[in-house]
Protein backbone atom coordinates (compact mmCIF):
# COMPACT_ATOMS: atom_id res chain seq x y z
CA UNK A 1 0.00 0.00 0.00
CA UNK A 2 2.87 2.37 0.69
CA UNK A 3 4.42 1.75 -2.69
CA UNK A 4 1.20 2.22 -4.63
CA UNK A 5 -0.93 4.75 -2.76
CA UNK A 6 -2.62 5.75 -6.04
CA UNK A 7 -4.06 2.23 -6.37
CA UNK A 8 -5.17 2.27 -2.73
CA UNK A 9 -7.09 5.53 -2.98
CA UNK A 10 -8.68 4.46 -6.26
CA UNK A 11 -9.89 1.14 -4.82
CA UNK A 12 -13.60 0.72 -5.62
CA UNK A 13 -14.33 -2.28 -3.42
CA UNK A 14 -16.29 -2.93 -0.25
CA UNK A 15 -15.74 -1.44 3.18
CA UNK A 16 -14.80 -3.62 6.14
CA UNK A 17 -18.46 -3.73 7.21
CA UNK A 18 -19.55 -4.95 3.77
CA UNK A 19 -17.12 -7.88 3.58
CA UNK A 20 -19.44 -10.28 5.45
CA UNK A 21 -22.35 -9.49 3.14
CA UNK A 22 -20.30 -9.99 0.00
CA UNK A 23 -18.44 -13.13 1.06
CA UNK A 24 -21.13 -14.69 3.26
CA UNK A 25 -18.86 -14.69 6.29
CA UNK A 26 -19.06 -13.48 9.86
CA UNK A 27 -16.46 -11.07 11.23
CA UNK A 28 -14.24 -10.72 8.14
CA UNK A 29 -13.60 -7.00 8.66
CA UNK A 30 -12.98 -7.51 12.36
CA UNK A 31 -10.58 -10.37 11.58
CA UNK A 32 -8.65 -8.19 9.14
CA UNK A 33 -8.32 -5.50 11.80
CA UNK A 34 -7.21 -8.04 14.44
CA UNK A 35 -4.68 -9.45 11.96
CA UNK A 36 -3.15 -6.01 11.34
CA UNK A 37 -3.25 -5.08 15.03
CA UNK A 38 -1.56 -8.35 16.02
CA UNK A 39 1.08 -7.94 13.31
CA UNK A 40 1.87 -4.44 14.55
CA UNK A 41 2.00 -5.68 18.15
CA UNK A 42 4.33 -8.52 17.17
CA UNK A 43 6.58 -6.10 15.31
CA UNK A 44 7.10 -3.74 18.27
CA UNK A 45 6.70 -6.03 21.31
CA UNK A 46 10.16 -7.13 22.41
CA UNK A 47 9.12 -9.41 25.30
CA UNK A 48 7.84 -12.18 23.05
CA UNK A 49 4.49 -12.26 24.89
CA UNK A 50 1.52 -12.99 22.63
CA UNK A 51 -1.11 -10.30 22.34
CA UNK A 52 -4.12 -10.61 24.62
CA UNK A 53 -6.92 -11.80 22.30
CA UNK A 54 -9.66 -10.23 24.42
CA UNK A 55 -7.96 -6.84 24.09
CA UNK A 56 -7.58 -7.36 20.34
CA UNK A 57 -11.26 -8.33 19.95
CA UNK A 58 -12.39 -5.33 22.00
CA UNK A 59 -10.24 -2.98 19.91
CA UNK A 60 -11.60 -4.53 16.71
CA UNK A 61 -15.22 -4.10 17.85
CA UNK A 62 -14.54 -0.46 18.75
CA UNK A 63 -12.80 0.21 15.43
CA UNK A 64 -15.53 -1.50 13.41
CA UNK A 65 -18.21 0.42 15.28
CA UNK A 66 -16.56 3.75 14.52
CA UNK A 67 -14.97 3.24 11.11
CA UNK A 68 -16.14 -0.07 9.62
CA UNK A 69 -18.58 1.61 7.25
CA UNK A 70 -15.98 3.91 5.72
CA UNK A 71 -12.70 2.00 6.03
CA UNK A 72 -11.75 -0.25 3.13
CA UNK A 73 -9.14 -3.02 3.29
CA UNK A 74 -6.54 -0.90 1.44
CA UNK A 75 -7.18 1.99 3.86
CA UNK A 76 -6.62 -0.29 6.83
CA UNK A 77 -3.42 -1.76 5.39
CA UNK A 78 -2.13 1.71 4.53
CA UNK A 79 -2.95 2.96 8.02
CA UNK A 80 -1.07 0.20 9.80
CA UNK A 81 1.86 0.51 7.39
CA UNK A 82 2.06 4.23 8.24
CA UNK A 83 0.90 4.15 11.87
CA UNK A 84 4.21 5.43 13.24
CA UNK A 85 3.54 8.75 11.42
CA UNK A 86 0.15 9.12 13.12
CA UNK A 87 1.05 8.01 16.64
CA UNK A 88 -0.17 10.31 19.38
CA UNK A 89 1.37 8.50 22.35
CA UNK A 90 4.84 7.77 23.64
CA UNK A 91 3.94 4.19 24.49
CA UNK A 92 5.05 1.60 21.98
CA UNK A 93 1.67 -0.10 21.78
CA UNK A 94 -1.64 1.53 22.65
CA UNK A 95 -4.87 0.15 21.14
CA UNK A 96 -6.82 3.26 22.17
CA UNK A 97 -4.34 5.46 20.32
CA UNK A 98 -4.47 3.21 17.27
CA UNK A 99 -8.24 3.63 17.08
CA UNK A 100 -8.21 7.35 17.92
CA UNK A 101 -5.48 8.37 15.45
CA UNK A 102 -7.31 6.69 12.57
CA UNK A 103 -10.08 9.27 12.88
CA UNK A 104 -7.95 12.13 14.15
CA UNK A 105 -4.98 12.08 11.75
CA UNK A 106 -5.20 9.29 9.21
CA UNK A 107 -8.53 10.24 7.61
CA UNK A 108 -7.22 13.77 6.96
CA UNK A 109 -4.02 12.34 5.47
CA UNK A 110 -6.08 9.91 3.38
CA UNK A 111 -8.21 12.77 2.08
CA UNK A 112 -5.08 14.64 1.01
CA UNK A 113 -3.77 11.56 -0.79
CA UNK A 114 -7.15 10.97 -2.40
CA UNK A 115 -7.26 14.51 -3.79
CA UNK A 116 -3.70 14.05 -5.05
CA UNK A 117 -4.07 10.60 -6.66
CA UNK A 118 -7.78 9.91 -7.23
CA UNK A 119 -8.65 9.37 -10.88
CA UNK A 120 -12.38 8.85 -11.39
CA UNK A 121 -13.32 6.41 -14.09
CA UNK A 122 -14.52 8.02 -17.27
CA UNK A 123 -18.16 7.18 -17.89
CA UNK A 124 -18.79 5.01 -20.88
CA UNK A 125 -20.30 7.06 -23.66
CA UNK A 126 -22.32 5.73 -26.53
CA UNK A 127 -22.68 7.96 -29.53
CA UNK A 128 -24.76 6.05 -32.04
CA UNK A 129 -27.00 9.00 -32.91
CA UNK A 130 -30.07 7.39 -31.33
CA UNK A 131 -32.21 9.42 -28.94
CA UNK A 132 -31.81 8.76 -25.21
CA UNK A 133 -34.06 9.19 -22.20
CA UNK A 134 -37.71 10.14 -22.73
CA UNK A 135 -37.13 10.88 -26.43
CA UNK A 136 -35.72 7.39 -26.88
CA UNK A 137 -38.77 5.81 -25.19
CA UNK A 138 -41.13 7.84 -27.40
CA UNK A 139 -39.19 6.75 -30.49
CA UNK A 140 -39.43 3.12 -29.36
CA UNK A 141 -43.23 3.31 -29.00
CA UNK A 142 -43.52 5.16 -32.34
CA UNK A 143 -41.69 2.27 -33.98
CA UNK A 144 -44.11 -0.19 -32.36
CA UNK A 145 -47.06 1.69 -33.82
CA UNK A 146 -45.43 2.00 -37.23
CA UNK A 147 -44.56 -1.69 -37.31
CA UNK A 148 -47.78 -2.82 -35.61
CA UNK A 149 -45.99 -4.53 -32.75
CA UNK A 150 -45.63 -4.39 -28.98
CA UNK A 151 -44.32 -7.01 -26.58
CA UNK A 152 -47.64 -8.48 -25.38
CA UNK A 153 -50.37 -6.98 -27.55
CA UNK A 154 -49.82 -5.60 -31.01
CA UNK A 155 -52.10 -2.59 -30.50
CA UNK A 156 -51.82 -2.11 -26.72
CA UNK A 157 -48.58 -0.69 -25.22
CA UNK A 158 -50.36 -0.45 -21.82
CA UNK A 159 -49.82 -4.19 -21.45
CA UNK A 160 -46.08 -3.91 -22.06
CA UNK A 161 -43.76 -4.50 -19.08
CA UNK A 162 -42.26 -1.03 -19.45
CA UNK A 163 -45.74 0.46 -18.91
CA UNK A 164 -46.19 -1.44 -15.65
CA UNK A 165 -42.91 -0.03 -14.36
CA UNK A 166 -43.72 3.55 -15.33
CA UNK A 167 -41.17 3.86 -18.14
CA UNK A 168 -43.87 4.08 -20.78
CA UNK A 169 -46.55 6.50 -19.62
CA UNK A 170 -49.89 7.56 -21.05
CA UNK A 171 -48.21 10.80 -22.14
CA UNK A 172 -45.51 8.84 -24.02
CA UNK A 173 -48.17 6.68 -25.72
CA UNK A 174 -50.20 9.74 -26.78
CA UNK A 175 -47.13 11.48 -28.23
CA UNK A 176 -46.01 8.30 -29.98
CA UNK A 177 -49.49 7.80 -31.55
CA UNK A 178 -49.50 11.41 -32.79
CA UNK A 179 -46.05 11.05 -34.31
CA UNK A 180 -46.83 7.64 -35.83
CA UNK A 181 -50.11 8.84 -37.33
CA UNK A 182 -48.64 12.07 -38.67
CA UNK A 183 -45.90 10.27 -40.56
CA UNK A 184 -48.23 7.91 -42.45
Amino acid sequence: MLENIAAAVNYQGPTLSQLDIIYGTTGAGKALFVNQLTAYYTMIERSGKPMNQQAADLAARQFMGRYGKQCTPPMLLTYFANYSEFKGTLRDFDTEDIIMQFGKKFLKWWGEKTSQFYKPEEPETIDDGKPRGKEGIIELVVEWFRNGETENDIKNPEKHGLYRYGVITDEVIAKAKDIALSTF
